[in-house]
């Protein structure tokens, strides 16, 4: 099953490896490009090429880049391009035919793959086997999540960090506080906020998850600890969300103001830009409106549909009563609904920002789609035998349709 999902992630991920998918790209083949050559010759200080800062982005699509020169003075002639023998000069390239996105493309797909494998793993963890499956299918074909997760951008692994974190956190809090679990959670978080820094907006909605445990809601999912013990690990998992930023980050070792005042004045200069399109017009903010619009016309109507039935879920009582692991749900939803209210405070909005929180979405919307499928046994209870293994058949639809609506897409 594993090696099912990385295959499917994967080749998804790698199709048509030489098609030109998107401007940003050559960006960030520069940037890592820029980034590997800076660390080689000791300018640590000059490694932040980005207010992102795009860390992660830089190591992957960099040592891809470094590989591409290394190969061309080897094998000259085998990228089918004229590269300069020098790494130096090659790694100094401003232009990049499409041929020298091969590699650092693959490398991204491989480490996103993987990311797929490990979210599996921790959702099957913490939902159980039915919500991890459908979950799975969701986030592998899921049309917009899919098309950045190809993207050599900070969107995807901003995406992939951050469900991990998330999970590693609930994971802590239900699994009376193992430690490896919280630094786990912390170094995913720490990864996330290398590739982005709107990755930081999940720390207040996991703030308000621990008062919550404290206050002896969901008391039966998660226990409480105490307000200290709670405080004692908050205060361990940014220790170690900023040490993991740090570590991957060589400008942090030898300038950390330096780099911290790039982020601050990137980011408010970026969220003041304005000249944004929407509904017809151009505008300095599209107002709150904006991501609702979002998740209405970038997200698949099979994902949608999911996500109305969750909604039902969390507001029927009796069927609130029904869901095992509701408090877990319960959390995931709460995370989502900060991290879009977050972003919609911001005048700047862009749709892609969105991915931050889909892979929460998907976790969502496999728990509509399975009361779904529970309430169609129901309903089709003169059929046992061909209903025997519903929840299976259920998400094996989803799917089918998935791969429809994807391949329509295409």
């Amino acid at each position: 099953m594993l090696l099912v999902i990385f295959l499917i992630s994967l080749v998804s991920r790698t199709l048509a490896i030489t098609a030109s998918l998107n401007t940003d790209e050559g960006l960030w083949i520069y940037r890592g490009s820029q980034f590997i050559k800076r660390l080689l010759e000791g300018d640590l200080t000059h490694t932040i090429l980005k207010h992102h800062p795009g860390v992660p982005n830089m190591w992957l699509t960099g040592s891809g880049m470094l590989a591409n020169c290394w190969l061309n003075k080897f094998f000259p002639g085998f990228l089918g391009v004229d590269l300069p023998p020098d790494i130096g000069a090659c790694l100094n390239l401003e232009q990049f035919p499409i041929n020298l996105y091969i590699i650092p493309r693959l490398v991204q797909a491989v480490v996103t793959s993987a990311c797929m494998v490990c979210i599996y793993l921790l959702i099957r963890r913490l939902f159980g086997q039915a919500i991890a499956f459908c979950t799975i299918i969701l986030l592998l074909l899921e049309p917009f999540f899919l098309a950045y997760q190809r993207f050599i951008t900070t969107d995807a692994l901003q995406a992939d960090f951050a469900i991990l974190a998330a999970l590693l956190f609930l994971l802590y809090v239900r699994e009376d506080g193992k430690r490896k679990l919280l630094l786990a959670s912390g170094v995913c978080l720490g990864l996330a906020t290398a590739a982005k820094i709107t990755a930081l907006f999940l720390l207040p909605a996991v703030a308000i998850i621990i008062g919550l445990i404290e206050l002896g809601v969901w008391q039966d999912t998660f226990p409480s600890r105490g307000w200290k013990q709670q405080l004692r690990g908050f205060r361990l998992w940014l220790a170690t969300i900023l040490v993991t930023f740090i570590l991957i980050f060589p400008a942090m070792w030898v300038s950390p103001g330096y780099v911290l005042d790039r982020i601050r004045d990137g980011v408010l200069q970026e969220s003041d830009r304005g000249f944004l399109f929407f509904l017809g017009q151009l505008t300095h903010s599209p107002g709150i409106l904006f991501y609702p619009l979002v998740l209405v016309y970038r997200l698949s109507p099979i994902l949608q549909v999911g996500l109305v039935a969750t909604s039902l879920v969390l507001l029927i009582p009796k069927l609130r009563r029904r869901q095992k692991n509701m408090p877990a749900i319960a959390a995931i939803a709460l995370i989502s609904i900060w991290v879009v209210l977050i972003l919609s405070a911001s005048d700047n909005k862009i749709d892609r920002y969105i991915n931050l929180c889909l892979p929460m979405l998907a976790i969502l919307a496999a728990v509509g789609w399975l009361e779904i499928i529970a309430g169609m046994r129901v309903w089709l209870n003169k059929l046992p035998p061909l209903m025997e293994k519903s929840r299976e058949w259920g998400c094996l639809m989803i799917f089918a349709l998935q791969l429809v609506l994807l391949k329509s897409c295409t």
